[in-house]
């Protein structure tokens, strides 16, 4: 149990709200004070510097989330936060005073590193309850205003984060689509070329070359689309980090997504973890701590404990839908990665034997390889939706953000569908 439980903790940003309350305060501010030029000039080049190191190296998705803080659209929802610009990045590598958060994630399960999700978590919800809990404290009864403000510019942070995580995952996966392509369109033109060939020796009908040339155009179609799909997702990515001008052409991103886990987190606890620890839960509780202090009246108790009910209800339901589908999705990765990419490649080169054994035509030797083609496009496309759905379930534990309802799995590539020898 023990095991299984640091095992969670090790993949959710969540754990790190648990010492919140009253115990964290926010890197030095500005408020809303002018700052002196020669201090705002030192922070514009901190920044800067810390930006030039996360684009030297190619743009992990920790990274990507990291540059996603300075983005000017989070500008106004920081100032209600009193969090100026130079103390944007700061948080993102270093956890709330109180809070476990380095020690919970020293050696997390996969390659994606979330350090910067649990401490960002930790600083938005800190700021956030801190200041509802002092207005509980000071003045009983008070109307929301300014707590409300700040658990919505701290929910709105953290959404902004997720969602950069995402288009991470979405941008990486096009890459890996385009190239499939690239490779169906090499396997297509040779496939014309030899139809052209025997035709014109006389070994191949018409039609065999009409099909091969069709083929050819369906993915040369079929690239072109990728290729606008893979610019256009880097373009959201790009969106998202804040990068703009010459610095675009700094970023880098990977060849390929990160590996599946070799395990999965288990769904033991995770609802214990999102009701006691989620931000959303945390702003109810304190909320209903603000409105309570100094009155005795049942019914505004009943309409309050209905309140928390239900929000925990709710975060019952959004973690064990994230779950699921995190679990399905790993489980058909790994179907798609471990048991039919490498059957499609044994399929291949069986082929290829019976190709050089002089026991089967060109053709089926092509069809065999598209097969093959098509085996390791359904697999980075599974992989996406896997890594797609940890996120989902990060952001279900950590309550921020509108985390969208758990779609059905889908993964349909274009398939490659090469003639076969019985087609001529």
């Amino acid at each position: 149990m023990k095991r299984r439980l640091t095992s969670v903790a090790r993949l959710l940003p969540a754990t790190a709200l648990a010492a919140l309350a009253g115990c964290a305060s926010l890197p030095p501010s500005s408020g809303g004070a002018s700052v002196p030029n020669q201090i705002a000039s030192q922070s514009a080049a901190a920044l800067r510097e810390r930006q030039d190191r996360l684009l030297a190296q190619p743009l992990s998705q920790e990274a990507a989330a990291e540059l996603a803080l300075l983005h000017p659209a989070l500008t106004p929802h920081f100032a209600a936060l009193h969090i100026d610009a130079a103390s944007r990045l700061r948080l993102a590598y270093t956890p709330a005073p109180g809070t476990d958060a380095a020690r919970s994630y020293g050696a997390a399960e996969s390659k994606v590193e979330r350090t910067l999700t649990i401490h960002l978590v930790s600083w938005l919800a800190a700021s956030a309850l801190r200041s509802q809990q002092v207005l509980a404290a000071t003045r009983p009864g008070e109307a929301p205003s300014d707590t409300d403000i700040q658990t919505a510019a701290a929910d709105v942070i953290g959404d902004w984060v997720f969602a950069t995580r995402r288009d991470w995952v979405r941008a990486i996966a096009a890459r890996q689509a385009l190239r499939h392509a690239n490779e169906a369109v090499r396997l297509s033109g040779a496939g014309q070329e030899l139809a052209r060939t025997m035709r014109q020796v006389g070994s191949a009908a018409a039609l065999d070359l009409l099909k091969a040339q069709q083929l050819h155009a369906q993915t040369m179609a079929l690239k072109a689309q990728r290729d606008a799909n893979a610019r256009l997702l880097r373009e959201q990515l790009q969106y998202r980090t804040g990068i703009w001008g010459m610095s675009i052409e700094k970023i880098r991103l990977p060849d390929r997504l990160p590996d599946l886990p070799p395990s999965g987190v288990n769904a033991e606890g995770l609802e214990a973890i999102a009701v006691s620890q989620r931000a959303d839960m945390q702003a109810v509780r304190a909320a209903v701590a603000r409105h309570e202090a100094g009155t005795a009246q049942p019914a505004l108790h009943e309409a309050h404990q209905a309140m928390l009910d239900s929000t925990a209800l709710r975060a019952r339901a959004e973690v064990r839908g994230a779950w699921i589908a995190y679990r399905s999705r790993l489980e058909l990765a790994r179907h798609a990665c471990d048991v039919m990419l490498p059957l499609a490649q044994r399929i291949a080169e069986e082929q290829g034997r019976r190709y050089n054994g002089m026991l089967t035509g060109v053709f089926e030797l092509i069809a065999g390889t598209a097969t093959h083609i098509d085996a390791g496009a359904r697999c980075a496309a599974a992989q996406r939706e896997f890594w797609l759905a940890e996120v989902d379930l990060q952001q279900a534990l950590a309550g921020m953000g509108k985390l969208a309802a758990p779609a059905a799995v889908a993964m349909s590539p274009a398939r490659i569908a090469l003639p076969h020898a019985g087609d001529h």
